[in-house]
C-alpha cells in the first residue's frame, strides 16, 4: 500500500514539472505607446493589463511604468499590468491681466500650464506688466498645455534722426515719419534761413515715441552792423547801406568845396554800430553851393508905368472935334 501511495505522489510530482509555465523575460514598454506596447506584450506570451492614471509630464496614451518591472523572468501567459496616461483633465487660465511679468508664473494654477512669454509695446500697460494671454482668462484649457502671456515693454521707442544741416520741412517731416512731435526756435545765422542749426536730443537718442524733438533753426540776423560810408560817393554809400538791410535816407548840405560835391559827409548812425535789421540809416550829402552872373538882358525884371492922362482940351485943327 505504501508503495502504491509512493507511486502515485512521485506520479503526481512528475507530472507538474511536466506541465508547469515556462518563464519567459519581459520585455522593456515603458515610454512606449500603448499600442505598441500591448502587441509586444502578447507576441511575448503575456496577458495584458491597462490601468490608466493622469500624468501631465507625459504623453496620452504612453506607458508610465509596467508590473511586473521589465527584463524580470515571469511566467509564460502571466498578466502584465501597464500604467497608462491619459489626457491630465482641464483647468481654468488664471486672470493675469496688469500683473508684474513673474507673477504669472508664480500664481499656483499657473503650475499647472507650460509659460511662453512674448513682448511687444504698449501705449497703456506698463513695462514689465500682462497685456494679455493666450487662451484668454478663464477659458479652460488642458492641463500642461501652453498659455501665451504678452508682456509690456512699455510705449513704442524710436530713435531720433540727425537733422542738422536740413532745412525746416525736411526735418520736421522725418520726425513726423518716426513718430515723433516737432517744436522750433530761431537763432541768428549767417546760414541760409531755415537751416536746422542744432536739436535736442540729440540724433540716435531712443526715447518714447510721441516724444517733442526742439530743432533750432537759421534766421537772418535781427542786430546788423551799420557800414562804415563817410566819405564815399553817394550811389556807392546808398548801396552799402542797403546790402546790409538797412533803409537809406539821404540830406543835403550846402558845401564850397568841389571835393564834397555827392559825398556823404557824415551818418547817423554811426559806423559799426548794432542796429534793428531795416533801421533807418540817414546819410548827409554835400552839395556844391552855386552863383550865378546875370548876362545881357538878364538884369533885373523891373515893372513899367503907364502914362497918367489929362483933361486939356485939344489944340483948334488938330483935334477929333476941329470944325471942318
Amino acid at each position: 500500500m505504501l508503495i502504491v501511495l509512493l507511486l502515485l505522489a512521485g506520479g503526481a510530482g512528475l507530472a507538474f514539472l511536466l506541465t508547469r509555465p515556462a518563464k519567459v523575460v519581459v520585455p522593456n514598454v515603458v515610454n512606449q505607446p500603448v499600442q505598441g506596447a500591448r502587441a509586444r506584450l502578447i507576441n511575448a506570451g503575456f496577458e495584458v493589463s491597462i490601468d490608466r492614471q493622469r500624468d501631465p509630464t507625459s504623453p496620452v496614451d504612453t506607458v508610465i511604468r509596467q508590473d511586473p518591472q521589465p527584463n524580470t523572468r515571469a511566467d509564460e501567459g502571466a498578466t502584465i499590468t501597464l500604467t497608462v496616461s491619459e489626457a491630465p483633465g482641464t483647468a481654468g487660465v488664471p486672470n493675469v491681466l496688469d500683473d508684474g511679468r513673474l507673477d504669472p508664473t508664480r500664481k499656483p494654477n499657473h503650475a499647472r500650464f507650460k509659460v511662453r512669454e512674448r513682448r511687444e509695446p504698449s501705449e497703456d500697460v506698463p513695462e514689465n506688466h500682462v497685456i494679455d494671454t493666450n487662451p484668454s482668462p478663464g477659458t479652460l484649457a488642458q492641463v500642461g498645455s501652453e498659455v501665451s502671456v504678452t508682456v509690456s515693454t512699455g510705449r513704442k521707442r524710436v530713435d531720433v534722426p540727425a537733422l542738422k544741416g536740413l532745412n525746416q520741412d525736411e526735418a520736421a517731416s522725418q520726425l513726423r515719419d518716426a513718430g515723433l512731435r516737432v517744436s522750433g526756435n530761431e537763432r541768428d545765422s549767417n546760414q541760409d534761413p531755415g537751416t536746422v542749426l542744432d536739436q535736442n536730443p540729440p540724433p540716435g537718442t531712443r526715447v518714447v515715441e510721441g516724444t517733442t524733438v526742439t530743432i533750432v533753426v537759421a534766421r537772418e540776423p535781427q542786430q546788423v552792423e551799420v557800414p562804415d560810408v563817410t566819405g564815399q560817393d553817394e550811389g556807392v554809400a546808398v548801396n552799402a547801406v542797403s546790402d546790409a538791410h538797412l533803409s537809406p535816407r539821404t540830406r543835403d548840405k550846402e558845401v564850397t568845396d568841389p571835393t564834397q560835391d555827392g559825398v556823404v559827409l557824415r551818418q547817423n548812425p554811426r559806423a559799426k554800430r548794432k542796429v534793428k535789421r531795416g533801421s533807418v540809416v540817414i546819410l548827409t550829402i554835400g552839395r556844391l553851393k552855386t552863383t550865378t552872373t546875370p548876362g545881357p538882358g538878364q538884369g533885373d525884371e523891373t515893372q513899367t508905368t503907364p502914362p497918367v492922362p489929362t483933361n486939356t482940351p485939344p489944340t483948334p485943327g488938330t483935334g477929333r472935334g476941329s470944325p471942318s
